[in-house]
């Protein structure tokens, strides 16, 4: 939060509310004041309303080891996505060499081959049941995809699915279960896999 005066007798405070887990700002909210403090009041006084407003946390967020393995997922996921946006850029401007794609190829090959190790190895270390929860989103997230935080909890299990070596039955039937749930939350007009 900070204010800064605009003219004599006009201040305005302003805060900005960022993710937890990225970082990202995910919005704002700014109030005027004849003073520093007022505005500042005026700004504390819709702050708690403002932030309450913004979807909520997963119901897991507390469960560091589950959270920590779907924020590591997603950055690995969002890092080879830059990777192939660097690719179809180099391509589109006529700029992708002999050299460029044995580079670009050899840095995805190598973060993958660490990644898919590491992601593999901790889902392997996690108790049974908590494979199994983690399979599964919270019900509030079948209720409404369309909600950033819930589908990327969604996104997150399914995809963290695929790195568990000979998933047992019970893990099996979780992510099946969750893959379902998501399915028929959908409107009808919506087919295939989100």
């Amino acid at each position: 939060m900070h204010t800064r005066k605009v003219k004599t007798d006009f201040h305005l405070a302003r805060a900005t509310v960022e993710r937890l887990d990225s970082g990202e700002q995910i919005g704002g909210v700014q109030k005027s004041g004849a003073t520093p403090e007022l505005a500042f009041r005026s700004l504390a006084a819709t702050l708690d309303e403002y932030v309450a407003s913004f979807p909520q946390p997963p119901a897991e967020w507390g469960r560091l080891e589950l959270r920590s393995l779907q924020v590591d997922y997603r950055k690995f996921n969002d890092e080879l996505t830059s990777i192939l946006v660097k690719l179809q850029k180099l391509r589109a401007n006529g700029h992708l060499s002999e050299s460029n794609l044995h580079d670009l190829y050899w840095k995805n090959r190598n973060f993958s081959v660490k990644n898919i190790g590491t992601l593999t190895h901790r889902l392997a270390v996690i108790s049974e049941q908590d494979r199994i929860d983690l399979m599964t989103s919270p019900d509030d997230v079948y209720r409404n995809l369309t909600n950033p935080w819930n589908l990327d909890d969604y996104d997150n299990r399914a995809s963290l699915f695929e790195f568990i070596v000979n998933p047992s039955d019970q893990v099996l039937a979780a992510h099946e279960v969750h893959e379902a749930r998501a399915m028929r939350s959908l409107p009808p007009d919506v087919h295939g896999p989100i």
